[in-house]
């Protein structure tokens, strides 16, 4: 058994006490409602017999992807975050739990977790460490997920923090609020005002063409932020939307042609597959673009083949989210995080740049369940 040692008020723990409790009760005591098995053990006298009569935990499922961890802490309900208590597991070859509470997934398959509290009660959780492809199809980003762990960011000025479109009253981005609320071990923020993802004829013109996405992830101190990187997060397209950029097919950028080749999706693709190449334990998020005032064409560039550009932001969104699909990686649909009509003013006054109050929607986006 692995053994957890951290502080307890036992008052707190209690959500009920029965001063009776048989003999039967005390082997077991199941909830109807729930799938936990809260169980009385080692106890001496009928004095003793104070139970639980709720799970400990938010909730009593825990799926998780080879090379995985989460924060079991952070899961636990109010008052019971600093119990002292002790851990077993069934597998311990699938999921294991270290010293400062974080449950590892560690190869495929199933194992039950039985927490113990006090040497007196105990709770199920039970760890499915599955593929990514079933992780991305069946789970959300949350809290348990990135605590502790080291996050590298790509994107444009949205997620930018070293530059503003409102300097007299700088919104705290949503990167800086995900560093700060969520107990990142660290954030490296890659993410590029006025960058594509792809290579842009626009950008090569303003002799700005290595800002592009595809151009940062290969350069040096970036490839090693992301080997130090548990995840992965891409909040971008949405200058390739206003720039014109060529829509194009999945396999035409390569490592031969990044800084020279213009295809959204080839660019897209080739951003994934390399992050994963650099880091083959790295997990990848792809968020969608959000709403926005500003024009297709905004950028004041005529594409030389505008039949394979994108006529909506709906389309570039459905792209992401298919080469997300493709790579394994987790898709946030992002386009809902406020009204595409009257709202977008409020939460991004300029028509397409959040202020203090649209990066707070987003981060809320983030984590919705």
């Amino acid at each position: 058994m692995q053994r957890k040692h951290l502080l307890l008020v036992l008052a707190m723990l209690l959500v009920s006490c029965k001063e009776n409790v048989t003999q039967e009760s005390k082997e077991e005591i199941k909830s109807e409602n729930s799938t936990s098995v809260l169980v009385l053990s080692e106890v001496n006298s009928e004095e003793d017999g104070m139970i639980f009569d709720d799970s400990m935990f938010a909730t009593n499922t825990i799926t998780l992807g080879v090379n995985e961890s989460y924060a079991l802490r952070k899961i636990c309900k109010k008052g019971l975050e600093d119990a002292w208590y002790e851990v077993d597991s069934s597998n311990w070859e699938v999921a294991s739990l270290d010293s400062l509470d974080f449950v590892h997934g560690l190869k495929l398959g199933k194992a039950k977790l039985t927490i113990y509290v006090e040497d007196k009660y105990y709770d199920y959780i039970d760890v499915e460490v599955v593929e990514d492809s079933k992780l991305v199809e069946n789970n959300y980003l949350d809290l348990a997920r990135l605590t502790g762990k080291t996050v590298t960011v790509f994107g444009t000025s949205i997620s930018d923090s070293s530059v503003t479109a409102y300097p007299d009253n700088k919104p705290i981005f949503w990167t800086e609020l995900l560093e700060q609320r969520y107990e990142l071990k660290a954030l490296y923020n890659e993410a590029k005002s006025g960058s594509t993802v792809s290579y842009s004829v626009s950008l090569d013109r303003q002799g700005v063409s290595n800002i592009s996405t595809v151009f940062v992830v290969n350069k040096k101190e970036v490839k090693e932020h992301l080997q130090e990187s548990n995840y992965a997060i891409i909040f971008a397209g949405a200058n390739d939307y206003l720039r014109v950029v060529t829509r194009g097919n999945i396999d035409d950028v390569n490592d031969s042609n990044y800084y020279e080749k213009e295809s959204f999706r080839g660019a897209y693709n080739y951003l994934i597959k390399k992050i994963k190449e650099i880091n083959p334990k790295i997990k990848v998020i792809c968020m969608s673009t959000i709403p926005s005032t500003w024009a297709k064409g905004a950028s004041n560039y005529t594409n030389p083949n505008p039949a394979d550009t994108y006529n909506d932001r709906a389309t570039l969104n459905n792209d992401i989210h298919d080469i997300a699909t493709l790579n394994q990686a987790l898709y946030i649909y992002m386009y809902d995080v406020w009204n595409e009509g009257s709202d977008v003013l409020n939460y991004s006054p300029d028509g397409i740049h959040p202020n203090s109050l649209g990066y707070e929607k987003i981060i809320e986006k983030m984590f919705e369940k």
